[in-house]
């Protein structure tokens, strides 16, 4: 079996990050080939080093800081831990690595996988072991990449063409991605996201239960730090009835109106989707999982990252399921989930069909 490199956005304590990985490589094993995941974690991107930055940051120095980072950084580093046994039990990884030994990471075909590889990376504007520019390979590819925030530059444009110029086919994750790389002369194909390319009963076999998913609720998926949002979620509460479930990883959450449901295990995290009555996120990939397990649910706008969910919705002819904090009645519109699997069966086997192709054209050297 040849060895293919898999390099993904792998090691953030984020649900749809570890699923997308894991997944990627389910796939390419299930198509004949040895997967593996590039352990590869920035020294930016070192969990610690994410915490002082983004953390602490936001807070104000002195005493405060002190007490914030006594009482937070306990729990921060249990998450991590909890995070970093599940990605040992599920993804198969090389050795770790950072930008002072990738190069000695080698394979027979290396693969840019899913998620914002292509864009700003904590406080790089991109980083180019996401592009691959490691590997001295003709089997370069990509599945699924995304860009994120399209703020191209000539330095920008430079890189991007010359890097991926060596790739021999490239396969996207949203539409803007197509046209941009397009209009810098490279030749691209719209995929989707690897977490699509499982059905329902797939990860129904994975969902992890717990015994809060037996009552009816209101399910809350978010990331970003939108104001308004609570306000929202507690007339959509009062409206239908039903409790508000906030799933996250961190319980700092419970400072935010609704029960937290904290949980470090991604297959949790499907069991809560799977069994809310309704959900509402801000998430790509909660997104994802509502129409994988036909949910009524809702999106929130994120701002400066919606392109990603926006493209999605378009896809499935979804497009009314982004409200604004106005809109309380959308979520009690049934979706008629009859042409979404039609579509998703197709473009599901047109993606497939796409990973295969690519890994089969691989050149045996």
């Amino acid at each position: 079996m040849k060895k293919v490199m898999i390099i993904t956005r792998h090691n953030v304590n984020n649900f749809g990050s570890f699923l997308q990985s894991f997944v990627t490589q389910e796939k390419v094993y299930e198509l004949g080939y040895n997967s593996v995941i590039i352990n590869y974690i920035p020294l930016e991107e070192n969990p610690q080093n994410i915490f002082n930055t983004t953390c602490l940051v936001k807070h104000r120095t002195g005493l405060k800081k002190v007490i914030f980072y006594l009482l937070v950084n306990p729990i921060n580093k249990k998450i991590e831990k909890n995070f970093q046994r599940i990605r040992t039990e599920y993804l198969k990884l090389s050795p770790i690595c950072d930008e002072t030994n990738i190069g000695k990471i080698d394979g027979d075909i290396f693969l840019a996988g899913s998620d914002q590889l292509w864009g700003e990376i904590g406080t790089k504007a991109y980083d180019l072991n996401y592009f691959l520019s490691f590997a001295n390979s003709s089997n370069k590819f990509a599945y699924s990449a995304s860009i994120g925030k399209i703020a191209p530059n000539e330095s920008f444009d430079k890189n991007v063409k010359k890097e991926l110029s060596q790739f021999r086919k490239i396969g996207v994750r949203e539409k803007s991605a197509v046209d941009y790389l397009a209009q810098i002369g490279l030749h691209s194909s719209l995929v989707l996201d690897p977490t699509f390319l499982y059905s329902k009963d797939y990860y129904s076999s994975k969902i992890k239960f717990n015994r809060s998913m037996r009552r009816e609720y209101i399910l809350v998926y978010q990331l970003h730090d939108i104001p308004g949002f609570s306000d929202y979620l507690k007339k959509i509460s009062k409206a239908y009835k039903l409790p508000v479930y906030r799933v996250h990883v961190s319980p700092l959450h419970v400072l935010k109106f609704g029960k937290i449901r904290s949980t470090q295990n991604p297959f949790e995290f499907l069991g809560y989707v799977a069994n809310a009555k309704y959900v509402i996120t801000d998430s790509f990939h909660c997104t994802v999982f509502n129409i994988i397990f036909q949910k009524q649910f809702v999106c929130i706008n994120p701002g400066s990252t919606s392109t990603r969910i926006t493209n999605i919705l378009n896809v499935f002819d979804l497009q009314n399921r982004m409200v604004d904090f106005n809109d309380i009645a959308t979520l009690k519109y049934k979706i008629s989930y009859k042409k979404v699997n039609e579509k998703l069966d197709i473009l599901r086997n047109q993606s497939i069909k796409f990973l295969k192709e690519e890994l089969d054209s691989a050149i045996n050297e």
